[in-house]
């Protein structure tokens, strides 16, 4: 990046705000993260989700308590994520 270009980019809001959306799109959007989106999502009557929960053979777990991704999923999404971001580093 050229010092024009990063002046540009400091002081231009629509440009920042253009770039944002593109480093989000390729370092999540387009990551790990939508592995575990394309599951089956729940539905609530409430619109909290206070009316879902989770059975498993522990015990139920209120879906407002629940972990979305384990610990190994999470590490893998920030790995995912960091290595796309390379390019933009």
């Amino acid at each position: 990046m050229t010092p024009d270009q990063l002046i540009e980019l400091k002081s231009n809001p629509v440009l920042r705000a253009h770039l944002v959306k593109f480093v989000a799109l390729e370092c999540f959007r387009n990551s790990k993260l939508e592995e575990p989106h394309m599951g089956k999502s729940p539905r609530s009557k409430t619109g909290d989700y206070s009316d879902v929960k989770v059975v498993t053979p522990y015990g139920e777990i209120p879906w407002n308590d629940l972990s979305r991704l384990n610990d190994d999923e999470m590490k893998e999404l920030m790995i995912d994520v960091v290595t796309a971001a390379g390019p933009f580093l």
